[in-house]
């Protein structure tokens, strides 16, 4: 992806998080009114909660784990060949879930820069802490990237690391061949 079309997309990517806030500022009945706006105060639908300074320690580290497992699942089944097909929505949902009940209460569960953005923007809600949720998501997303190319993608390109009968094909097998008992689906050698 060009810099340019990576710029273009996280400018959409945060146009539509705002987006998304002042739909639910209008059709939340309970939403605050935009007119009391505050960089530090505010509140609303998908604001994360408010924090003292010796919580953000254990926020930082709550969004980095979240983020990372959120980016190491796309990575690994929405993204690595061969991937997880039809799976990879499940899954990726599954770590959203997990992640969100774990440590949403803690931190507001973001994992996502345009998550945070959003509400804090339209509501005026905890924009001051924008370094703190970047910066853990920044983090637990280049982690995540690093052990998909240091660890995933070598294990996937040399064979012979995985023990016997769990080496990863390029192809999936038909179902006929799935049928036969053919030794090179049960992993064996030849």
């Amino acid at each position: 992806m060009s810099r340019a079309k990576w710029a273009l997309y996280v400018c959409a990517e945060l146009a539509g998080a705002v987006a998304a806030a002042l739909v639910a500022a209008i059709i939340d009945p309970t939403a605050p009114s935009l007119s009391g706006w505050s960089v530090e105060d505010g509140s609303g639908p998908g604001c994360v909660p408010a924090l003292a300074p010796p919580q953000y320690f254990s926020v930082f580290g709550w969004e980095l784990v979240g983020t990372f497992v959120l980016c190491g699942t796309v990575l690994a089944t929405a993204v690595a060949k061969p991937g997880f097909g039809d799976l990879a929505p499940l899954a990726i949902g599954m770590s959203v879930a997990i992640n969100v009940g774990t440590s949403g209460s803690i931190t507001g569960g973001a994992y996502n820069p345009a998550r945070f953005f959003g509400p804090a923007v339209v509501f005026g809600c905890r924009l001051h802490l924008v370094w703190l949720y970047w910066g853990a998501q920044a983090t637990g997303a280049l982690l995540a990237a690093g052990w998909h190319l240091g660890v995933v993608e070598k294990r996937d390109a040399a064979p012979g690391l995985l023990p016997r009968g769990m080496e990863m094909s390029s192809t999936s097998p038909t179902p006929s061949e799935l049928a036969s008992p053919s030794p090179t689906h049960r992993g064996d050698v030849v």
